[in-house]
């Protein structure tokens, strides 16, 4: 999760705003002018432990974007492995 909110920053500082998807960090979105990506090297990047792919909300609830994975469960809360993952 840490690469993903470190590509993130990266794609803001070099586009002035932050992607609508994450999938934006693998491949170049037709209005992304000024885009150097990708900002990940392979879409694996955006897919949590569980093998989903995170969520991802611009702008977010909880700060600029929020970033978060509903762990092995894919329910909100839990415990252990079903534990939420999240950037807030």
């Amino acid at each position: 999760m840490a690469n993903i909110e470190a590509s993130l920053d990266l794609y803001r500082l070099e586009l002035g705003r932050y992607p609508e998807s994450l999938d934006a960090l693998v491949r170049k979105p037709a209005e992304a002018e000024g885009w150097n990506g990708p900002y990940l090297k392979k879409a694996s990047g955006i897919v949590d432990p569980w093998k989903q792919s995170y969520a991802y909300k611009y702008p977010g609830e909880h700060g600029e974007y929020d970033l978060y994975s509903l762990g092995a469960d894919r329910a909100e809360g839990g415990d252990g492995e079903d534990q939420d993952i999240r950037n807030w």
